[in-house]
């Protein structure tokens, strides 16, 4: 096993970078700790320890000490997370074992951030089994039956080795491991697939495992060539901000189930994952998707809308659930931007900027920041006439599925800006003398 899996790590091509390496104690994060201990000095690798105590079992914290002291005795540094997985499974109303999954790699992702590091676990080949297994039980497309892959954000350099090689392997080094008594439980999903479907189906049909990893295989080969295919029309789409664009023509010449991987990816691009997007919704935003400009949808936390411009999809922004106050200096996070607040000394150039707001030193406190009202109107800049923010959007050309969320400079219930697009003759600088800018840094939307 050791020379399968040296091969594997260098197969990953992760010299002269740090690793975080997840351990639990148990056998498999044991073979992968001392896997990638071995290949630190070949590869130049600067290795980190994570452990994650769920707080569910009274040997829990035995375990956390045991993987604090392994990481000590070879000077590497720990990362401990300790949480209670059944709180945090009734906070987001998920069970135990799904919260227990999103605890972890939320505590990974977070971790690797933080130290610029790529991330290892100890899944093999009896997890990927299991897990192409799980996909089809539940319903899923040629994603889901390839499984997991030994690169990509999460490095899995196991996958070539079973578990029985695991145990062989460690016994045969003596290398210790804990024993997690909830793995032999069969309350959980998983468990109950690893301990009794699946002993089943090897008795009915021996050589099960590898006919679902000659799937998996098979899968991934699909995936491939969909997936290069994708990425060529994602990236001829506009990205900008918390959206991106398509030419509606190029999308509705694909092929539906073309368009359907161009969706997922979508999602995945703009929320990280794409686990809340079913079939029906993926057919939802095909239909909308290959309709005439203003129709729109709002599924999977993501808002799909056909405008002039193109086919968009972008993160629901929403309306402020309250005005937000603004500080006399610094800088706040908008929709489609940044509004930089600071003193200054303008100038008559300055003040055509549409960008770039102005206010007497006197006038720039209590201001707000927040989205339409029904009443709400403007005086504007510059032609002494007053209009609807309603009027005034639309007449700015302002896209439909924008207005409700783009952000007003207020004083009151009194509009000044529609920031980024129309002041208010209420703005108007009579001296240049010193005042408060307040600049609108574009994120690209239109």
């Amino acid at each position: 096993m050791k020379e399968k899996v040296a091969q594997s790590i260098r197969d990953l091509s992760i010299e002269n970078k740090r690793i975080l390496l997840a351990v639990s104690g148990g056998p498999d994060s044991m073979a992968l700790f001392h896997s990638m201990l071995a290949m630190k000095d070949e590869l130049n690798l600067q290795l980190l320890v994570a452990h994650v105590n769920h707080g569910l079992r009274p040997s829990a914290e035995e375990e956390a000490d045991f993987v604090s002291e392994l990481a000590a005795r070879h000077g590497l540094p720990f990362y401990l997370l300790e949480e209670d997985m059944a709180a945090l499974g009734r906070r987001e109303q998920i069970s135990e074992e799904t919260a227990g999954r999103v605890a972890r790699y939320r505590f990974f992702h977070r971790i690797a951030e933080e130290t610029g590091s790529l991330i290892a676990t100890g899944h093999h080949k009896d997890d990927q089994v299991e897990t192409v297994l799980l996909h089809i039980l539940r319903g899923t497309g040629v994603q889901g039956l390839a499984g997991m892959q030994p690169d990509g954000p999460i490095l899995r350099p196991l996958l070539c080795v079973t578990k029985e090689e695991i145990l062989h392997f460690l016994e045969q080094e003596g290398i210790p491991w804990v024993l997690d008594e909830s793995n032999l439980e069969t309350g959980y999903f998983r468990n109950r697939l690893r301990h009794t479907l699946l002993p089943l189906m090897r008795e009915l049909q021996p050589g099960i495992d590898e006919t679902l990893l000659t799937l998996s295989e098979n899968a991934k080969d699909a995936k491939e060539i969909m997936d290069d295919a994708v990425s060529g029309f994602i990236t001829r789409g506009k990205r900008r901000a918390d959206e991106i664009v398509y030419r509606a023509k190029d999308f509705q010449a694909q092929k539906p189930s073309m368009q359907r991987a161009i969706i997922r990816a979508t999602v995945l691009l703009l929320k990280g994952n794409d686990t809340d997007l079913s079939r029906a919704q993926t057919e939802e935003i095909r239909r909308v998707w290959n309709r005439p400009s203003g129709r729109s949808t709002k599924l999977a936390g993501l808002h799909f809308v056909v405008t002039q411009e193109g086919l968009v999809a972008k993160k629901e922004s929403g309306r402020f659930q309250e005005a937000l106050v603004l500080p006399t200096e610094g800088e706040v996070a908008l929709p489609g931007g940044l509004l930089r607040i600071y003193a200054a000394q303008p100038t008559k150039e300055d003040r055509k900027n549409p960008d770039i707001l102005y206010l007497p030193i006197d006038q720039a406190d209590g201001l707000t920041v927040r989205t339409r009202e029904a009443d709400d109107r403007i005086r504007v800049f510059g032609s002494g006439g007053e209009k609807t923010i309603a009027k005034a959007m639309k007449d700015l050309k302002l896209r439909n599925d924008l207005r409700d969320s783009w952000p007003l400079l207020c004083r009151g219930s009194q509009v000044l800006w529609i920031i980024g697009r129309q002041k208010s003759e209420e703005t108007r600088l009579t001296a240049e003398k010193p005042a408060r800018a307040f600049e609108y840094i574009r994120r690209g939307y239109k």
